[in-house]
Order: C-alpha cells, then sequence, then structure tokens
C-alpha cells in the first residue's frame, strides 16, 4: 500500500510506502537509514505529516534520533495543526521532547486552536507535571492565551480533580 506525500523542495506528488510507517512503529531503524538515504526527509502525507510526526507518535526515542539526524522540519503543522512537539507533550514524552527542542522545535507553536504544547501538556496532565515542569524549564510561557483566551496557567486552576497548578511555581 502506498501513502501519497508531497515533496516539499519540488512541490511533486511521491508515494511513501506504507513499509516506511511500520518500519517507524516497528523500531526497525536499518530500514528507515536505508529510506533515509533515497527520499526527502519532509515528505508530507495526506494528513500533512512526515516521518517525524510518525516517530514521535510511534514513542521510539530510538528512531527519533534516527531521523533528527537527517535535520527535519520540527515546526510543519499536521491538519490538526499539531506540531511533533504537540504530540509528544500531550502524551508526556519528556525525552522526546527534549529532543525536539535542543534540535529547534518551537516551544511557543500553536495548534489550530491556539494552544501551545505548554497547553496541550497542562490539559493532559491528570495529575503528573514532569512535562510542564520541562517546558517551563525551556522557557514556555504559561501566560500565553489560547483562542479562547485561556492559558495554560488559567487551565492549571480551573481543573479541580488534580492538584496542576502546583507544577506551576
Amino acid at each position: 500500500m502506498k501513502i501519497e506525500v508531497i515533496n516539499m523542495k519540488t512541490n511533486q506528488t511521491n508515494d511513501l510506502s506504507e513499509k516506511i510507517i511500520d518500519a517507524i512503529y516497528g523500531n526497525n531503524l536499518m530500514e528507515i537509514e536505508q529510506w533515509q538515504d533515497i527520499q526527502t526527509i519532509n515528505d508530507l502525507d495526506r494528513e500533512n505529516r512526515s516521518a517525524i510526526f510518525y516517530a514521535v507518535l510511534s514513542k521510539s526515542m530510538k528512531v527519533v534520533r534516527q531521523l533528527l539526524k537527517s535535520n527535519p522540519c520540527l515546526n510543519l503543522n499536521d491538519k490538526k495543526e499539531w506540531a511533533p512537539l504537540h504530540y509528544a507533550a500531550q502524551n508526556y514524552l519528556t525525552d522526546i521532547a527534549k529532543l525536539l527542542i535542543d534540535k529547534g522545535a518551537d516551544i511557543e507553536i500553536k495548534d489550530d486552536y491556539g494552544n501551545t504544547p505548554l497547553w496541550k501538556a497542562t490539559f493532559a496532565s491528570q495529575g503528573k507535571g514532569e512535562m510542564i515542569k520541562f517546558l517551563l524549564s525551556k522557557g514556555a510561557d504559561p501566560n500565553n492565551f489560547n483562542d479562547s483566551d485561556i492559558s495554560p496557567l488559567e487551565l492549571a486552576n480551573t481543573i479541580a480533580n488534580y492538584n496542576v497548578k502546583q507544577f506551576f511555581c
């Protein structure tokens, strides 16, 4: 099966094999390395996702590290306007978020509702705070308002079933 992608350099349609997506989810570094040699790292599928999105979604540090060797664009937004860092933040993949930020991911990038990765981490915290603390330590703005005029700090103050605001002190 093939997934249609658009080459960002040439603006031409290419085919991204589902085999590559399977290699990402299967942590098959050898196949990923071979693919990196012949494929453009920033090719997008119909969801507007490049390989780095799938690597983050696979939750594999090894695959993320491998793909980062090719310097993929980390500030692309998919059709939901989420960047790879949004997915890492919402899923509390702190080690992956660190790799992305160290390689240049925009810590204040917004999705289609104006939510930053810190907002996503706050919303998904369920009482955990390591991602919130990490993003704040990297300079994330707790007062960056989304399109509904709610900041991550305000969101934390409204979450009643967990004491999320403690992570903002």
